[in-house]
């Protein structure tokens, strides 16, 4: 996700990626093991931006892309102000 590789540099966060594909194309996880994930961490859509504190879940973003208009900017703005919660 170009954006939030943007964001990240741009704000000197720290962020971790986790690309489902890249695990699923390389057979790195099973999809049981994924689907534990997506389960364990309420993960419905990608892309999802999760919060962790001390491995559980404490909060979620889901970027809202329209495919009707680009939001690009709108988008960059929404993760910008939910990453400064925590940074």
């Amino acid at each position: 996700m170009p954006i939030l590789t943007d964001i990240i540099q741009d704000e000197k966060v720290q962020m971790n990626y986790f690309d489902t594909g890249y695990f699923r194309e390389n057979d790195l996880l099973s999809e049981t093991e994924l689907q534990t994930i997506f389960t364990d961490y309420q993960i419905t859509s990608v892309p999802m931006i999760i919060v962790l504190r001390k491995g559980q879940l404490y909060d979620s973003f889901r970027p809202n892309f329209n495919e009707e208009r680009d939001n690009t900017i709108e988008i960059r703005e929404n993760i910008k102000l939910f990453i400064e919660q925590y940074n």
